[in-house]
């Protein structure tokens, strides 16, 4: 099975980590699948916002540095502000 196959058109997904490497790869597979997709990303904002342009639905991007305690919250807060509710969450980013 691969994520094309499954039916998550008009799905919301938060992909964490999205500017580059793993996390890019599985935005863009999500984005190809034509689910709504947000981008997290801390120091990658320039490929995330490349690879949101490309989404034929809603493709948002959020810049923030998940290493500090708040964040996740503020991350979760700042998704529902914008009217978002998640359908999944792919946890990638890499925190030092």
């Amino acid at each position: 099975m691969n994520i094309q196959s499954l039916k998550i058109t008009e799905k919301t997904f938060l992909v964490t980590g999205a500017g580059t490497g793993i996390g890019y790869s599985i935005a863009e597979s999500l984005i190809s699948s034509e689910a709504r997709v947000i981008l997290h990303c801390n120091s990658h904002i320039d490929s995330a916002k490349e690879l949101a342009s490309k989404a034929k639905t809603d493709c948002v991007v959020i810049q923030k540095d998940l290493s500090q305690p708040q964040a996740g919250q503020e991350l979760v807060e700042e998704i529902l502000n914008l009217g978002y509710s998640l359908d999944g969450v792919v946890n990638n980013a890499a925190i030092m």
